[in-house]
């Protein structure tokens, strides 16, 4: 997942959007994000625009926002060139 807009965002700022569209409640939110990217080891990123992060990084950053938010199921499909 990687959308133009977010490239100029700070994570923070992204996840919170995703969460929220997610249907998590206000006061659940700053609790989720922290600890998505404390669990992705992105917390000392939370304050860096998305464009700055290396290709793992963003993956990673994909990766939480998938599973943010208590998703059940989620399928995530490798593909080789």
């Amino acid at each position: 997942m990687f959308i133009v807009v977010f490239a100029y965002s700070v994570i923070s700022l992204v996840c919170e959007c995703c969460v929220q569209l997610k249907g998590l409640p206000v006061d659940e939110v700053e609790g989720e994000i922290n600890r998505m990217l404390a669990d992705l080891g992105l917390g000392d990123k939370r304050h860096a625009r998305v464009k700055t992060l290396s290709g793992g990084m963003k993956r990673k950053l994909s990766v939480g926002i998938a599973l943010v938010g208590g998703s059940k199921v989620c399928h995530f499909e490798y593909i080789n060139k």
